[in-house]
């Protein structure tokens, strides 16, 4: 997860207005820091690497619960001081609702803070991605919230207070102290000025150790994940009062991640734009490449042995394992960015299996018994391929093993057209009839050029 705060020579206020993401777990066990009271935070003491000469970049999720009438992610210095840097929430009602816009101060030579707003919205107890940016190079500074671009200041490098940096409230140690009620994740210290993909496209990244080399300029990250430590080993940071440890698995996203592999999809097509073929802006291999049809579930034909043969919901008729066979299709269906892949599931544990295609969808399309199960496709057959299941589970098709895309052997030709697909497979245990075999449901294909 990401937040994000920055530190400048002149003090910078980021007040803000969370918005609702998707919420998803990331890992089997996420743990955030927990703060429930006035004192609990974490403290990180001042170093030169959290005082850097040029660009740097403070990132961090957050999620208010409550708190004071300004409650921060990070606080590095106190009001308009210069070389401080703070990033907080506004919240002048005394409620849960943000109804101030988003703010930059700066130190201007001891006179007023200067201050760029934007819209806010209604706090809904949601994570909130914030990010801050000084940019040497641009002369600015600029304000990130879920990855998108909200604001920005006119900024340059002009020292640092030697103030330490506190997550979770502010640096002064009287009067209002700034303190967040609710939780932070992902908290990390950049010494670059970031851009909005490179954000987004890190902000449900678990970045550790091993995997930090990976990310120039990274400086400190802190997952909080049982401990205040800084995964790089430069920036330890020390629990204070009652903060604590706590699990959740309510873990924001900025987008969609299909594959469930960490990385949003966007950023993964474009670091391989192979990955989405018909250029629809998503991966392919999450797509559903045809609608099932002719289900072993009570909805079509009967199955060999019903009644009490019946599968579960969408699936062929039940095997010996006790479930139905499942064939689902994924993928790109253009001949000419055939990304399909078959995937044959709840089969028996090492059921030896034959995908096949048809020309015609058989029984109008509810399927005829066959074996202990239902042929769902026929016509003009043709024999794809066969597999051996391992756990109940075999795939056929694009980037499996040597597989050709499915096209070439099912002799689709440059135009297109709709085919019709279905798994037989091995079921030698005595169940149903004396066939020694099964099938899944089908799945219907309408194959674009």
């Amino acid at each position: 997860m990401l937040s994000n705060r920055s530190s400048a020579p002149r003090r910078l206020a980021l007040v803000f207005a969370p918005i609702a993401l998707l919420a998803a777990p990331c890992l089997a066990q996420n743990h955030v820091l927990r703060l429930s009271a006035i004192g609990d935070y974490v403290a990180v003491p001042d170093s030169s690497s959290l005082s850097p000469s040029g660009s740097f970049t403070i990132e961090g999720w957050m999620r208010v619960l409550g708190g004071t009438a300004n409650p921060r992610l990070v606080g590095k210095g106190y009001g308009c001081e210069g070389g401080s840097v703070e990033l907080e929430a506004r919240n002048s009602t005394g409620t849960l609702t943000f109804d101030f816009p988003w703010r930059v101060a700066k130190e201007s030579s001891g006179g007023p803070c200067d201050l760029v707003g934007v819209t806010s919205t209604p706090n809904d107890q949601s994570w909130v991605h914030l990010a801050l940016v000084a940019d040497a190079a641009t002369g600015e500074i600029r304000l990130y919230r879920n990855g998108q671009f909200e604001a920005s200041s006119v900024w340059a490098p002009n020292g640092w207070n030697g103030a330490e940096m506190r997550i979770g409230r502010n640096t002064h140690n009287c009067c209002d102290p700034d303190q967040l009620f609710g939780d932070i994740d992902g908290v990390r210290f950049w010494n670059v000025a970031r851009t909005g993909a490179e954000l987004r496209c890190t902000a449900n990244t678990v970045i550790t150790s091993t995997s930090a080399p990976a990310y120039p300029g990274l400086v400190s990250v802190w997952n909080f994940e049982g401990a205040a430590a800084d995964e790089l080993s430069v920036n330890p940071g020390t629990v204070m009062g009652g903060a604590v440890f706590a699990v959740s698995d309510d873990i924001p996203q900025l987008g969609p991640d299909c594959d469930g592999d960490g990385a949003l999809d966007w950023c993964e097509i474009g670091a391989d734009p192979g990955l989405d073929l018909d250029l629809n802006g998503g991966l392919d291999e999450c797509q559903v490449a045809g609608p099932p049809f002719c289900f072993g579930d009570g909805s079509g034909a009967l199955c060999p042995c019903d009644p009490g043969q019946v599968g579960q919901t969408g699936a062929g008729c039940r095997n010996s394992t006790g479930q139905g066979g499942m064939l689902a299709a994924s993928g790109s269906a253009h001949v000419a960015a055939d990304s399909v892949v078959l995937r044959g599931s709840t089969l028996t544990p090492s059921a030896i299996g034959l995908f096949f295609q048809g020309t015609l969808a058989q029984g109008g399309g509810n399927g005829t018994a066959f074996g202990d199960g239902l042929l769902c496709s026929n016509g003009s057959v043709v024999r794809l391929g066969v597999r051996q299941a391992s756990s109940g589970i075999v795939r056929f098709g694009y980037c499996v093993g040597s597989d050709a895309p499915i096209h070439v052997p099912g002799l689709i030709g440059p135009g297109g057209g709709t085919r019709f697909y279905q798994l037989w497979y091995r079921d030698p245990a005595a169940f149903c009839s004396p066939a020694t075999f099964n099938l899944t449901n089908g799945v219907r294909i309408d194959w674009m050029p």
